[in-house]
């Protein structure tokens, strides 16, 4: 995926996060009032306006593949987060989950959304994977993703 001018962005949105933007896939939290292609660009911006102040800060993930950028939230997209308090911890629910087939189970917990307020995400924590990660995961799935930007974006949101 290539700017306008041709020139590889910094930054792809990686395939694996596109569900993100469905609210009918029911897959966590959907990215709102933004669609994958401006929020691409925007994220690019964003990084490349703090490069050039040398405020982009690449804050290191759970291993040395990972990366996090965190933006202020410049979408509607609601916070993936509620603190657990005395008033709503009967509400918590816990189970093993996998996010696809091909992975293994961790136990989360999570609020039902019908049951707590979430109010919009102050932050979107950009998690940053290297394109080499990427497609050491896509090979050994069997999935081909044609991007070279030198990292893949996965969002959160968060307060």
């Amino acid at each position: 995926m290539a700017d306008s001018e041709g020139s590889v962005p910094f930054l792809a949105l990686d395939p694996f996060a596109h569900r993100q933007f469905d609210a009918k896939s029911g897959k966590g939290i959907p990215i709102e009032g933004c669609t994958k292609e401006n929020f691409i660009k925007k994220v690019n911006e964003l990084y490349e306006e703090a490069k050039k102040k040398e405020t982009a800060v690449l804050v290191d993930g759970y291993a040395p593949f990972c990366k996090h950028i965190f933006v202020p939230n410049f979408t509607q997209t609601k916070s993936a987060y509620v603190a657990i308090t005395s008033e709503n911890r009967s509400l918590l629910q816990s189970e093993y989950k996998a996010r696809r087939p091909t992975e293994l189970a961790v136990l989360s917990r999570w609020f039902p959304k019908e049951k707590v307020k979430v109010g919009v995400a102050k932050y979107l924590d950009l998690i940053l994977y290297s394109r080499e990660q990427i497609n050491k995961e896509n090979e050994a799935m069997g999935v081909k993703n044609p991007d070279k930007s030198p990292w893949g974006n996965r969002p959160k949101h968060e307060d």
